[in-house]
């Protein structure tokens, strides 16, 4: 299994206000193919997490490209700090 290691990339974190049109945009571009949905930039306090396949989703149930991503985001997902850095 290969691990990859986040350090400050701002490719992978949107805000919850996002367009989910703008989120497959950077979705697409991203090496992780994973978003991770925050508050702000600045403190990157987790709401969720949006992947290709939420969004295919959502289309499905009827949401539309300028909803928000935060509304298609998984809420229930975890991350692991590294404390050594």
């Amino acid at each position: 299994m290969k691990i990859n290691k986040i350090k400050h990339s701002s490719s992978i974190f949107v805000l919850k206000n996002t367009s989910i049109k703008q989120a497959m945009k950077i979705l697409n571009f991203s090496r992780f193919k994973t978003l991770l949905v925050v508050e702000n930039l600045k403190e990157k306090k987790l709401i969720g997490s949006v992947t290709d396949g939420d969004i295919r989703r959502a289309l499905i149930n009827g949401f539309k490209l300028n909803n928000k991503v935060e509304k298609i985001s998984f809420k229930n997902c975890f991350y692991i700090m590294n404390l050594r850095e």
